[in-house]
């Protein structure tokens, strides 16, 4: 994609020019011609590749609004002192080359910083101008305008060129902000990347400050349509950790120095690299000395890195690359600068150790998901409020970011940081142009963790004058479910919390129990000594407790279940409940697949264990439940070794399932199946009929007592099913409608009165009409094993008279 980029371009530029410069062309060293690129000034050098310059209308923005703070010189060498020529290059780390963007400043600037660590400490760094552009704009705000509404931006997109030395020398200094390696933040030489108006959708300078910060403050890797596909990582979260390189102390050249050669040359015999921007214009042969012309191209920014007065030249480091000129160095005349071509310059006096663990603020710059008790929203931390700096109009520099709230509505953030503190201001009902040093409305006070990505503190709601707890993270969701609402108890504190992500020595803790009369809280600090605290019996969002020493004051969340939130000391901390994880849960006995027997009695065994709310893992109790419906035993509460004899009439297949419930109302199951049989050597009933007698025969309308026994089947013998049925060759089988005799007649067995009356009235000539047919007694037993037996009958009808 970027070789295409270029392509075209040099296509559309020989296309302009009726084709390149014949060889031996150049209006400078090494380069061959002046030209515009998509409205940007820029150089096409010797060896075809063109260089963006800076626009004169956008360097005048920054030394307009950025001028260079007043600074004390050191005593200056008279010119007799100054020797005839000064050589730095020894201190110079390898020339870059800022490829396709407008981004000399950058490599300006770190160009110096990198050599001043050399000078000072020996170190060859190479440090990210990437991260040093990614600054600039992002931190950028217009000291001569009045703040804008949320739906236009307010900074610049990370990814555009241009700028200021002074600028971005000031914004490294104090400890505000630093610069990483290379490697923690790379530079992306594409020249689309910097121009944002070829991309799909494009960003403008009048795009709305969501859509600029969704790329200047995204820390994922993202896919960007320049217009074609082009993965990036904006800010690297490393980045912002390891940004320790800036600069101590900066000379600024005032009006009068910029014009003065004495002045360079002071600062570079002295051992100190100047970096400085210039007007570009004159002509120059390759190796030769750069001399200033009439003419006004467009411009640059470099660094000076020695002199020779039998040149009358500054020896310049340049970023185009070691192959430009001699070896990326230029021979630039004296004249640069005492005709006026030079408007910014500075020189870094010293700088802090490279192991100067400070922190710095930028830190908290970033994308934060906020939760405060409930409402969500989203927090970019995109300023860090610099007065000294930025210098507004009857105003101070408290600015330091933009909110979306839940109601899709866009609020301007004021406030300011303070070590790991920050106290931010948001306006519920500005969602305009909020002034930038204005603080008033919800106040939120909280405190970096030493992870770097979470927030947690509080916040007094100036809408109803109360407190509650909040948290914001970054690079990570939310810590809890959907927030809903929630009536705060006493008991809503009851069990078991793990302080998330924080500085906080005691990682977990457990409530057991809070006294309704005095709040006094029951528990344990995980380790096994008490916790020590209580909680507010008249608003029971608020609590104290002690931690391993420390105290613990914040408050529960009450628009969302299972989060508190407060300080500790000089440090914030947020507390989830965790005993939402589910029990564990496994069945010994009986093994899947087993064969189990009907009537037989069995042990059922299985375990579950979980937190109980005391923060240990204990044994709860189980709930056993079986797949056969009719079985009345289940389900079986409490118990995890039941015992159960299995009924006769369970289904071949049965499918035992053991469950339990943890604290917090998380459960866990597990199941096996098992086969069903009858026991080994299980029968039928042997059947005999006791009456009517073999061949005996009745006439229809009369009452036959019938008779029949049952011996044996399914142990203990009992619950038989009788059904008695008659039939005759032909026919089906029918059931009769018999009434059980009461009074057994001697002989044991069981005895039943049949009214035969309408026997004879079957359809299909089945009735009993003197023909001969069977009576047969059916026996079930509990297994459903059926025995049978009949007999020989005869039912004679007599029909009325006419």
């Amino acid at each position: 994609m970027q070789r295409g980029w270029i392509l075209s371009l040099l296509l559309g530029v020989m296309a302009a020019c009726g084709g390149p410069p014949q060889q031996g062309d150049f209006v400078g060293p090494d380069i061959r011609e002046f030209l515009t690129v998509n409205g940007y000034p820029a150089v096409r050098l010797g060896n075809g590749e063109v260089k963006l310059l800076d626009k004169p209308e956008e360097t005048k923005w920054y030394l307009d609004r950025f001028p260079p703070p007043a600074t004390s010189e050191p005593t200056a060498l008279r010119p007799q002192s100054l020797p005839a020529a000064v050589d730095l290059t020894p201190f110079q780390t390898p020339v870059k080359n800022q490829r396709d963007r407008g981004t000399c400043t950058a490599f300006a600037v770190v160009a110096a910083l990198e050599a001043a660590y050399k000078r000072t400490y020996g170190l060859t760094l190479d440090l990210s101008e990437q991260f040093l552009n990614w600054q600039d704009k992002v931190n950028v705000l217009d000291p001569k305008s009045p703040p804008v509404p949320p739906n236009q931006s307010e900074n610049f997109l990370a990814t555009w060129g241009g700028g200021s030395v002074n600028y971005k020398l000031q914004n490294i200094m104090k400890g505000q902000r630093g610069i990483p390696l290379e490697n923690q933040a790379p530079y992306t030489a594409s020249g689309a990347f910097q121009d944002s108006s070829m991309w799909q959708p494009p960003i403008l300078r009048t795009s709305p400050q969501r859509q600029m910060s969704d790329v200047n403050l995204s820390q994922k890797l993202q896919t960007y349509k320049i217009p074609d596909p082009f993965d990036w990582l904006m800010l690297p979260q490393v980045a912002l950790e390891q940004g320790r390189y800036r600069a101590n102390q900066v000379l600024f050249a005032n009006q009068n120095s910029l014009n003065d050669p004495l002045w360079f040359k002071t600062q570079l015999a002295a051992g100190r690299e100047v970096a400085f921007g210039v007007h570009l214009s004159g002509t120059a042969q390759k190796g030769t000395v750069w001399k200033p012309g009439e003419d006004y191209h467009g411009d640059h920014a470099m660094l000076m890195v020695g002199y020779d007065d039998s040149k009358q030249a500054f020896r310049v480091k340049n970023s185009w690359g070691s192959d430009w000129n001699e070896g990326g160095y230029v021979w630039m005349s004296y004249d640069f600068v005492s005709k006026g071509k030079v408007n910014e310059a500075a020189s870094i006096l010293s700088v802090t150790p490279p192991d100067f663990v400070v922190y710095t603020p930028q830190l908290f710059l970033g994308r934060y998901l906020l939760d405060h008790d409930g409402w969500r929203g989203v927090l970019d931390i995109y300023h860090i409020p610099d007065p000294n700096l930025f210098h507004f109009q009857n105003d101070t520099d408290r600015r330091l970011g933009t909110y979306y709230g839940p109601d899709g509505q866009a609020r301007r953030v004021n406030g300011v940081i303070d070590g790991r503190r920050i106290d931010f201001y948001i306006d519920w009902d500005n969602r305009g142009a909020r002034s930038y040093g204005e603080l008033s409305g919800m106040h939120f006070t909280g405190f970096l963790a030493d992870n770097n990505l979470t927030l947690a503190g509080t916040v007094l709601d100036n809408r109803d004058g109360k407190t509650y707890g909040f948290y914001g993270v970054k690079l990570r969701e939310y810590l809890s479910s959907t927030p809903r609402g929630s009536l705060v108890e006493l008991n809503s504190y009851v069990g078991n919390w793990q302080i998330d992500g924080l500085d906080a020595m005691a990682g977990s803790f457990a409530i057991t129990a809070v006294n309704a009369s005095t709040g006094q809280v029951s528990g344990t600090v995980f380790g096994g000594s008490p916790l020590v605290g209580t909680v507010s019996t008249s608003d029971p969002r608020r609590f104290s407790f002690q931690l391993n020493g420390q105290n613990y004051e914040g408050y529960l969340f009450s628009w969302e279940t299972g989060v508190m939130a407060g300080r500790v000391g000089d440090k914030g901390f947020i507390a989830t409940r965790h005993d939402f994880s589910a029990p564990q849960v496994s069945i010994q006995s009986p093994q899947a697949g087993a064969t189990l027997y009907r009537t037989q009695t069995y042990t059922l065994s299985g375990q579950a264990r979980g937190d109980n709310g005391s923060g240990f893992i204990v044994d709860l109790p189980c709930r056993w439940t079986s797949s056969d419906s009719e079985d009345t035993q289940f389900p079986i509460q409490g118990n995890c070794n039941p015992t159960i004899t299995l009924r006769p009439g369970s289904p071949a297949s049965v499918t035992f399932t053991l469950s339990a419930t943890a604290q917090g109302g998380a459960s866990a199951q597990t199941s096996v199946t098992v086969n069903v049989q009858n026991p080994p050597n299980s029968g039928p009933p042997s059947v005999s009929i006791l009456a009517p007698a073999n061949g005996s025969s009745a006439s229809v309308g009369n009452t036959v007592l019938l008779g029949g026994k049952a011996v044996g089947g399914t142990p203990p013998y009992r619950n038989y099913r009788w059904t008695w049925q008659a039939g005759k060759t032909g026919c089906a089988e029918i059931d009769l409608s018999v009434k059980i005799v009461p009074s057994m007649p001697p002989g044991g067995g069981q005895y039943w009165d049949w009214n035969t009356t309408g026997a004879q009235n079957i359809p299909g000539g089945c009735g009993f009409d003197n023909d001969g047919g069977t009576l047969r007694l059916y026996v079930t037993d509990d297994l459903n094993l059926t025995g049978s037996a009949s007999i020989a009958f005869r039912l004679y009808y007599v029909p009325p008279p006419r």
